[in-house]
């Protein structure tokens, strides 16, 4: 089980020094078993590969992949 987190970081600076606020949060979770692997929003509902591509077409992989 793999789950996939939308991570956002926003960042301003003032007069007064620096600011920053993080939010995490899932989005989806790609569950592998001896039948192969699957993809589910957090909302329950399964999603094929291309439309999980398509999506969340921006997303990272670790050490710098992508989907």
């Amino acid at each position: 089980m793999v789950p996939v987190l939308e991570q956002v970081v926003r960042g301003s600076s003032r007069r007064d020094g620096l600011s920053f606020a993080a939010i995490k949060r899932p989005v989806a979770v790609v569950v592998g078993s001896s039948r192969g692997w699957r993809v589910f929003r957090t909302s329950g509902e399964e999603m094929t590969f291309e439309e999980f591509r398509r999506e969340f077409s921006g997303l990272r992989m670790p050490f710098g992949g992508h989907v």
